[in-house]
């Protein structure tokens, strides 16, 4: 079988801190239009501490009706941390509310984006990253006892999650649970199970496990997706670009875990939009080292057996993460010293769209709802990250 050619070793390294306070060739193609591009990774970013940090504080608002919330705005130039953006990035948004990691002071902030209004969440003591938004749910990694934990804020109320592993990240959040990896042993190449943490009763479970590495999971009301490397003959993610992989999807009612069966290599499971899995695979091409040429194939859960539909065939001189929701993906192009945003409907009905986004030196992974997408942009290669919201 072909060797996957993953290498998110950078961007995806597991990161390894406290209570809750009051995260080749001439150019690069996307499914047949000419991508943009972008430069090297961008610099680390500054920001101001203290009171309410990037972006300004409070209600900076533009361009909205009058009395009407004007979200996108509220928005737009937070400044955010250089940590994990182009895999698991310092941001996420749902519905009018934004998560972030402040370039500031390192906290971890929930945005009101109705309103500007902003609450602290996490101390940068624990040093927060990789924030995930559903609903009333906010999930995150952070360094608790000098191991990597992943921390949930529900409900005003905030845990830090245990189970029958050593240490934990890659969390992902829904609306009633959160789903993340859980490394048995002390190091990077431990045996590693997927786990989900259930609002109702406060348990962690036991979602994919046994041989090998399972990780990079993602979560939906009624389904968990993973990327299974137990058929690697190491069974390691070994983020050098050789690593196989396929797709398991658990239907979280009855536990039932059906493999995604097709050829090649399948990673990278998204489950951000009802009843379709998204995922990334690889046939005949496998770059090394980073995640620079895939196919972006999107199945409806109901006929996973079937083959996936197609949506685009991305190349890209840097990995950068693509995202999925509310119907659409999302990926980032870098080619040539520029990037660009990239948009497919998850149905196929639609062909790839480059989105106009003006001149940016660099665009980071996107994160989206139904209504936004959000992502970290370097106006100059080197340039402080912040954000930049679009429509959907």
């Amino acid at each position: 079988m072909l060797r996957l050619a993953l290498s998110l070793c950078a961007l995806l390294a597991l990161s390894c801190g406290s209570d809750e306070a009051s995260q080749a060739g001439t150019g690069g193609t996307s499914s047949g239009g000419a991508a943009g591009s972008g430069g090297a990774a961008g610099a680390g970013a500054s920001g101001g501490a203290g009171g309410s940090p990037s972006g300004g504080s409070g209600g900076i608002s533009s361009g909205g009706s009058a009395g009407a919330p004007d979200c996108l705005a509220n928005a737009q130039g937070v400044e955010v941390a250089q940590v994990d953006l182009d895999g698991f990035p310092s941001y996420s948004v749902d519905g009018c509310r934004l998560a972030y990691v402040s370039a500031g002071d390192q906290r971890l902030w929930l945005r009101d984006l109705a309103t500007g209004n902003e609450t602290a969440i996490a101390e940068a003591a624990e040093s927060p990253r990789r924030p995930s938004l559903s609903g009333d749910v906010l999930c995150w990694e952070a360094d608790v006892g000098g191991k990597s934990a992943v921390r949930v804020r529900y409900g005003g109320k905030t845990s830090t999650l245990s189970g029958s592993f050593d240490h934990a990240g890659e969390p992902r959040a829904t609306t009633d649970a959160v789903v993340f990896t859980g490394w048995l042993g002390a190091t990077a190449d431990s045996d590693t199970d997927v786990f989900l943490y259930t609002l109702a009763g406060e348990a962690v479970t036991l979602v994919a496990g046994g041989k090998g590495q399972q990780r990079f999971a993602d979560v939906s009301v009624s389904h968990v997706a993973v990327s299974d490397f137990s058929e690697d003959p190491s069974g390691v993610y070994a983020g050098d670009g050789t690593t196989q992989a396929d797709i398991i999807v658990v239907e979280r009612a009855t536990g039932t875990a059906t493999p995604k069966q097709a050829p090649g290599k399948q990673a990278f499971p998204m489950l951000g939009s009802t009843g379709t899995l998204a995922y990334l695979e690889w046939i005949t091409v496998h770059p090394v080292p980073k995640l620079q040429e895939y196919a972006i194939m999107a199945v409806p859960i109901v006929t996973l057996t079937s083959p996936g539909v197609k949506l685009a065939d991305v190349q890209s001189e840097q990995a950068v993460r693509p995202a999925a929701s509310a119907g659409v993906v999302e990926w980032v192009v870098r080619w040539g010293g520029a990037s660009s945003l990239w948009r497919a409907a998850l149905d196929g009905a639609t062909p790839p769209a480059q989105q106009s986004l003006g001149s940016l030196a660099i665009l980071h992974a996107p994160s989206a709802s139904s209504s936004m997408t959000v992502l970290a942009v370097e106006k100059t290669a080197g340039s402080a990250p912040s954000l930049l919201a679009i429509p959907r």
